[in-house]
């Protein structure tokens, strides 16, 4: 039975308006999956754990600390007979604080240092004579500041100063039996500056670098002289990061 002519017509003029709303929706489909691909792609990674979130130093954050240096070092002259002095300094440093703001840290620095020295001159027999050898002792104790630039990715460059009260003991022991002890005691100012770098969540590793100056008044058999001290030295530790007062 042959189609009427208008239903026929209706047909035909139907047919784009299917196509162009099936093309609407390919289009918004396409759209959505480049939408969503687009922002999968910008979506920054998670960080790992030990990284901090956010601030990396925030305020009311405590902070536990210690450092150590080591240094051996040894002088000999090159002349027949010439004298050979041997020394070590071995040290330890605690530094604790509290964030006052956040990437602003004060607290308390202690630290004790001791050097150990011995000068020989060789012998006909090939051996070495000991000339004289002795140590040197030093302890300080005073307020801690320092301020960290956090870089990206659990580092964090920083500054630190430092005003201590020190205390100074020298005791020296010469060939023929001749002993002789200084005491000294004075301020201390210190400076410095380095990197540190999150271990894990909560720990990170410390390089700094201090230099520090002194004014002593020595007392040594009955005779009192000031005198000027200056140290620098390269100090490896850790600092422990905690949201509170655990204790």
């Amino acid at each position: 039975m042959p189609i009427p002519r208008e239903p026929r017509a209706r047909a035909v003029a139907n047919v784009p308006r299917a196509v162009a709303a099936a093309v609407v929706v390919a289009l918004a489909l396409a759209a959505s999956e480049r939408a969503a691909s687009a922002e999968e792609e910008t979506r920054p990674e998670p960080k790992p754990d030990y990284v901090p979130q956010g601030e990396y130093f925030p305020k009311g954050t405590w902070a536990a600390g210690f450092g150590a240096v080591v240094e051996s070092s040894s002088f000999e002259g090159r002349e027949p007979g010439a004298t050979t002095t041997r020394s070590s300094r071995y040290g330890i440093t605690s530094r604790n604080g509290y964030f006052l703001a956040n990437r602003f840290l004060i607290g308390l620095r202690a630290s004790y240092d001791v050097s150990l020295h011995r000068m020989t001159l060789p012998t006909a027999t090939g051996g070495a004579e000991v000339v004289s050898e002795g140590s040197e002792q030093s302890f300080e104790v005073g307020p801690w500041f320092r301020y960290y630039f956090p870089v990206g990715n659990g580092w964090a460059l920083f500054g630190e100063a430092d005003w201590s009260y020190r205390t100074y003991v020298d005791e020296e022991k010469a060939r023929g039996g001749l002993e002789s002890k200084s005491t000294g005691r004075g301020l201390a100012i210190g400076m410095g500056g380095g990197i540190t770098y999150f271990l894990t969540k909560g720990i990170a590793f410390d390089v700094a670098g201090r230099v520090s100056f002194a004014r002593l008044l020595l007392n040594s058999e009955g005779r009192r002289t000031r005198v000027d001290l200056s140290d620098f030295g390269l100090i490896l530790g850790f600092q422990i990061y905690l949201p509170e007062f655990v204790f």
